[in-house]
């Protein structure tokens, strides 16, 4: 056979007749490919807008690409085009679209998917080790999927959108068969065109070359070889290499790690790594779809595993995993890592954790809102593992307002604060985690008496449960002047009308058994739709802020038991029904009786607002 350089998929179909396979290589490879005899490599041309490896004029029908489908229904061979001014060119191949108009200033095309095919076949007489489908570089206007159809399937072979940028390469090895090279081009703007140098490469093994694919295998343990204490968890990183002179040709590889006693499989992650567990046996699988040059390595496979508790863990644990290609009795084929294991981890060890609890102040009195602090701390001269818990029971008359502390999270159900920190790294002898900050409000005298013992304790199983539980006594104190017996009565006065002016009466009388002595306050915070226009009342004065008022009586003689101070009347606007927020009749308006910083009482009334 005389050179002509690349031979088209056209050329080859036309010198095979019907079963005209073998025909073929014997007439395009001289002979019989690799399976004996003269051999000549084999090149198929499968660029668009080639003929005969020659790219073609423009408007000149592709004899090889063909428009399978379109979304105007245009189908046949495609036609070759000149490029839009920002596409990017290829000496070795032309743009194609199904019309033959190219870019600017031709009219839009259909939006849509476009299908382009091109066919080739490969002979009997060749091996998938010798062919390869080689996609050099190729460009799309507007996105495309690349893939390959054979005997085998349909793969697909890249994926990716732009015309103003080259992609690839990308290859795929091929046998014996019949195959159909297809892009399906999808036009989501104005117009389409693909751009494609391929080819199909068989080369002859009459001389088998020197080089050679050398898959290897490293494992390496996550953590740096720090110890691991029983019932962690902990990562290993497995990476498989080329260490060859020549490419591994595509295809599945496979690593196998068996776990060893005392090991328990977690999860695995890794790009394109797939792994199952049986039996503890980790098997781990990557597509390996394009190949591995010499020095490649596949991405990083990571296990985790769990370290079990029990006399299965001594101190140390030798962890061993194989790759499952090429020649499994070689050295680099299986690679072990070593992780060592705490040994006095019975529970904790000599681990001692303590816990203190404070509170910064000489008193608290009813409706108060003040803070206590707890601390933990590692008591002893090991290192403290694991989560670490505290409970605290809050006493009667107690409740839960926030809790802090840089890395615990706090929550409380029914008056019991619990608190959860991670301790991840672990808590060095002497150290101590971040400390809590418990804010709390104080109820009544009848529920808290006169003083609160509040408790916290430690959910942690360490050498010393007796530092496991501190507890603060603080004494609760009536408010200044004996005024804890004042109590506030609020009522509607008159009619509430939409759109009128109307009156609440507040009464604060001394049911107590004490002087009161000292400034007294009340505020009210007005529904929204009332808005306050004047108090009066001897001795009041009162403000506005923001919705709620503040009234004070300087209360100068005092108030006796049984006595009460004048009445307070608060005068307000009521918006009219249109302008009513809520869209309600019915309204709640609250009081709350200071003396001094003290919450003593609030009183509350409800009533309705009606139309004139």
């Amino acid at each position: 056979m005389s050179d002509e350089g690349p031979i088209s998929r056209r050329r080859i179909l036309r010198t095979l007749g019907a079963g005209g396979a073998v025909a073929m290589a014997g007439c395009i490879g001289n002979g019989n490919g690799g399976n004996g005899g003269s051999c000549d490599d084999l090149t198929i041309d499968l660029c668009t807008g080639t003929t005969n490896g020659t790219p073609d004029a423009f408007g000149t029908t592709d004899p090889d690409w063909r428009v399978a489908s379109s979304p105007d229904g245009t189908t046949g061979q495609a036609v070759s085009i000149e490029p839009v001014s920002q596409w990017v060119t290829l000496p070795t191949a032309n743009w194609i679209d199904p019309y033959g108009t190219g870019g600017w200033p031709a009219p839009s095309d259909p939006l849509g998917d476009y299908v382009y095919e091109i066919d080739f076949e490969i002979a009997d007489s060749w091996t998938d080790e010798q062919c390869e489908l080689r996609i050099n570089q190729w460009s799309v206007d507007d996105d495309a999927t690349i893939e390959l159809e054979g005997p085998s399937g349909t793969t697909t072979l890249a994926q990716d959108s732009g015309h103003t940028t080259l992609k690839g390469p990308v290859s795929q090895p091929v046998g014996p068969g019949q195959y159909t090279l297809r892009a399906t081009v999808y036009n989501n703007m104005t117009i389409t065109g693909l751009l494609i140098d391929a080819a199909v490469v068989c080369d002859c093994d009459d001389e088998p070359g020197d080089e050679v694919c050398d898959l290897s295998i490293t494992k390496e343990h996550a953590g740096d070889g720090e110890p691991v204490e029983p019932g962690e968890t902990t990562a290993f990183e497995l990476t498989v290499c080329n260490d060859g002179d020549g490419t591994c040709r595509p295809g599945p590889v496979t690593v196998v790690d068996d776990l060893p006693a005392g090991m328990t499989y977690v999860s695995s992650s890794g790009t394109d790594w797939t792994c199952t567990e049986s039996g503890g046996v980790v098997t781990c699988e990557h597509p390996h779809s394009n190949g591995l040059g010499p020095g490649d390595c596949l991405p990083t496979l990571t296990l985790e595993v769990e370290v079990d508790e029990g006399d299965a863990v001594g101190d140390a644990i030798v962890n061993c995993a194989t790759v499952e290609q090429g020649d499994t009795s070689a050295s680099n084929k299986r690679d072990c890592a070593n992780v060592p294991i705490h040994t006095d981890a019975g529970g904790h060890g000599e681990c001692d954790l303590s816990i203190t609890k404070t509170h910064d102040g000489t008193h608290v009195s009813p409706g108060d809102t003040t803070e206590f602090e707890l601390t933990v701390c590692n008591d002893s001269d090991q290192l403290c593992r694991g989560p670490v818990s505290v409970i605290d029971s809050l006493p009667s008359g107690v409740s839960f307002v926030s809790g802090s502390g840089t890395g615990w999270t706090v929550t409380e159900s029914g008056g019991v604060v619990t608190c959860e920190h991670g301790n991840s790294t672990g808590l060095s002898p002497g150290a101590c985690l971040p400390p809590i900050t418990l804010e709390v409000e104080i109820g009544s005298l009848d529920e808290t008496g006169d003083r609160i013992r509040n408790c916290a304790s430690l959910e942690y199983d360490d050498a010393d449960p007796d530092t496991n539980r501190d507890c603060v006594d603080v004494p609760v104190r009536p408010p200044d002047g004996g005024c804890d017996g004042l109590e506030i009565t609020k009522r509607a006065a008159s009619e509430f009308t939409y759109g009128q002016q109307a009156t609440y009466e507040i009464d604060v009388c001394n049911t107590g058994k004490h002087h009161c002595d000292g400034r007294i306050r009340v505020t009210d915070d007005l529904p929204d739709g009332l808005s306050f226009v004047s108090e009066s009342g001897s001795g009041w004065t009162a403000s506005v802020s923001g919705g709620i008022v503040t009234a004070v009586h300087p209360n100068s003689a005092g108030l006796g038991p049984g006595d009460c101070l004048p009445t307070l009347t608060l005068t307000v606007d009521i918006a009219p029904a249109d302008r009513f927020p809520g869209g309600s009749d019915g309204v709640q308006n609250c009081a709350r009786l200071f003396v001094g910083d003290s919450v003593v009482d609030d009183g509350c009334v409800t009533h309705v607002i009606t139309n004139e």
